[in-house]
């Protein structure tokens, strides 16, 4: 089960950058439906974002 992970990979990309609770609702879509599906390209997403 790597969906902890998720949570927590998501929630300290957000909770560090500010600027982007902005876009938390349309990441946070991506990020359910990534789970979901149980697939890693929604965190690959948000690491890409991060980085």
């Amino acid at each position: 089960m790597h969906s902890l992970d998720y949570v927590v990979v998501f929630q300290l990309f957000v909770f560090n950058s500010g600027t982007i609770r902005q876009m938390w609702k349309q990441y946070a879509c991506i990020f359910n439906s990534d789970l979901h599906t149980k697939s890693n390209s929604g965190l690959k997403r948000i690491i890409w974002i991060r980085e």
